[in-house]
């Protein structure tokens, strides 16, 4: 579903954002991703690695996609050769995964930063052991050690980017610890 949903979104794409978005997927471990493969394997039913124009509809047909989204999907997604490489399909839906993981973690701030101050201080940080999800990110740490690692510049504030960069999937420090590591 969730894979659905971002190739819906790709009908609203330009040409350039579509190239910018394949040449990130192809600085990114993807083997890493593994729902994505497993979507684009799923689709591929030659498995010869380039997704047909057939095999996609195919694919949102069974998904239950109505019949006028799956032929704005095809068309954003499909180039004029009526297919689209592995590549160029995971940076599509890298990029809407990280679109999607930005507005939620917009949102999370804008909840802590109470007083609409536009940054977080150490009382608002102190929230996020609050939080099940964001305190899953973030592991076994106190306040004290959530502020020292989103407060970057050490200005006892944490903006925005602070948080973000803390709290991105992708980011990874020295000794952290992760779920799943």
């Amino acid at each position: 579903e969730e894979v659905v949903a971002s190739l819906r979104r790709l009908s609203e794409r330009t040409h350039l954002q579509r190239a910018a978005h394949r040449d990130m997927a192809s600085s990114q471990n993807l083997m890493g991703l593994r729902q994505l493969n497993e979507a684009f394997d799923a689709m591929d039913t030659d498995h010869d690695g380039v997704l047909t124009e057939a095999e996609v509809r195919a694919a949102l047909q069974h998904e239950g996609v109505e019949a006028e989204e799956i032929e704005k999907i095809v068309s954003r997604l499909v180039g004029t050769d009526k297919q689209v490489a592995y590549t160029s399909f995971m940076g599509e839906l890298l990029t809407e995964k990280s679109i999607d993981e930005g507005r939620l973690l917009w949102e999370a701030f804008e909840e802590l930063d109470t007083q609409g101050l536009g940054y977080l201080e150490k009382e608002d940080v102190a929230k996020v052991l609050h939080r099940p999800a964001l305190a899953k990110v973030l592991g076994n740490r106190t306040c004290d050690e959530i502020m020292a690692l989103m407060d970057t510049d050490s200005d006892g504030r944490v903006v925005f980017e602070e948080f973000r960069r803390a709290l991105s999937t992708g980011a990874s420090r020295p000794g952290d610890s992760s779920p799943g590591d």
